[in-house]
């Protein structure tokens, strides 16, 4: 991703830090309804909605918007040979926590800590003042677990 674009969807995903569902533990907030499936787990939307809103529509199979299940849009970018090892600002970031073997979890990276860490915003997920899952938060999270991707072939335009 060129840094123009990585500055671009990171300064778009930290004006939404703070958001969150309404009601509490409901899914329902301003990703689902601009999905247009509201009331479902939307960290993917979330997502989507970074990108979209920063010029950059992610072209997924599954639908128009971008993507909602994890483990499928991780397959997608998977065969588009979109993985990387090294992300960049603005990269999606998948999460697979144990013991499931599959995708459950996303975000965008935000930026690396060191070669253990880094940090993340992601969408319908917890922080210290929201202790539920259904907030736009910053997460340090580890290298473990996580794999990132780089659409260049999965972004329309």
């Amino acid at each position: 991703m060129d840094n123009i674009r990585g500055n671009i969807i990171v300064e778009m995903a930290q004006k939404e830090i703070g958001i969150q569902e309404n009601p509490p533990g409901s899914n329902k907030q301003k990703y689902g309804e601009w999905f247009g499936i509201n009331g479902q787990p939307w960290c993917g939307m979330f997502v989507s909605y970074i990108y979209d809103k920063s010029g950059y529509l992610l072209n997924l199979r599954d639908f128009l918007l971008g993507f909602c299940n994890c483990q499928r849009a991780y397959l997608e970018f998977m065969k588009n040979k979109e993985i990387v090892t090294e992300p960049e600002p603005g990269d999606i970031v998948f999460y697979d926590f144990p013991p499931h073997e599959r995708m459950e979890h996303c975000g965008i990276f935000l930026k690396k800590i060191n070669s253990l860490s880094f940090i993340a915003i992601e969408g319908n997920t917890f922080t210290i003042a929201s202790p539920y899952n259904g907030i736009v938060g910053i997460k340090y999270r580890s290298y473990t677990d996580s794999i990132f991707v780089h659409p260049t072939k999965s972004i329309k335009g």
